[in-house]
């Protein structure tokens, strides 16, 4: 019995190509011209907040979380606005190259995927010989990002937002 393909976006940390399924994300972003605020004691894959399309969206530099080097600047990235625990926050990636179609018998599991550091790793899939690693995006960033803080900081962030806009 055959399953249906899942659809991913593909987007390059570092060196290596990472998927996250379509139904997790929002929209993708353009970085260039966008203003990041950074703000005292967060962690430091995260970059700040951003307003797009007048929401305040945190954002979380990938090749950070990854401990990756990173190759481009801001300005020759793209954010991935995935929706996480009701949530939106920004990916910081270096490029969102592509979408395909990931037949779920192609995807490999391997050990270290058991390892408790790498249990956001779904899977590894090959493509065209490329290996690409298949992200459970909210587990990942449950693991990495303080979520409540960051819940905490949109709303009071939204709520100032709204307060200068009725002024």
């Amino acid at each position: 019995m055959s399953q249906e393909p899942i659809k991913c976006l593909i987007f390059k940390a570092g060196h290596e190509e990472y998927g996250i399924p379509i139904d997790k994300i929002s929209s993708i972003e353009r970085t260039q011209g966008l203003t990041i605020s950074a703000y005292p004691n967060r962690e430091p894959h995260v970059l700040g907040f951003s307003t797009i399309r007048n929401r305040i969206i945190p954002v979380v530099d990938m090749c950070s979380t990854f401990n990756l080097d990173t190759e481009n600047s801001i300005e020759a990235t793209r954010l991935i606005i995935v929706k996480v625990q009701e949530k939106e926050i920004g990916l910081s990636v270096e490029k969102a190259s592509e979408f395909l179609d990931v037949s779920p018998e192609s995807i490999q599991h391997p050990r270290v995927m058991g390892t408790e550091n790498a249990q956001y790793i779904q899977g590894v899939t090959k493509f065209e010989q490329r290996l690409i690693i298949l992200l459970d995006i909210e587990r990942l960033l449950e693991n990495t990002v303080n979520l409540e803080e960051l819940k905490a900081m949109i709303a009071a962030l939204t709520e100032e937002q709204e307060s200068i806009e009725t002024e």
